[in-house]
């Protein structure tokens, strides 16, 4: 049951990269836009959103090898609470 948390995650960090894009996609657009003016580097955000979409990826490949081979995971500190915030902390930062 507590490799479900690995999963929610997952989707948490695949919504987060799919927004990003979202991000991407507007700025493109919309190059003098207001939401263009507080991105400081664009390839931050395209950074940020591979990193996104690679941790929701080794997420969920690590949820359905836990789940096939019925192990259940330890109770710990999860990872993924505390490395969450980082890619996007690192593309809206204002230091050049």
């Amino acid at each position: 049951m507590r490799s479900f948390a690995l999963l929610g995650f997952a989707g948490l960090y695949f919504a987060i990269a799919l927004a990003l894009a979202w991000v991407l996609g507007v700025t493109l657009f919309y190059p003098n836009g207001f939401l263009a003016s507080h991105i400081v580097v664009r390839a931050d955000i395209v950074r940020a959103h591979i990193d996104y979409l690679m941790m929701s990826q080794f997420l969920f490949i690590f949820f359905l090898l836990l789940r096939r081979f019925s192990v259940e995971p330890p109770i710990w500190p999860w990872p993924p609470v505390a490395s969450a915030p980082s890619p996007i902390r690192w593309a809206f930062s204002q230091e050049a």
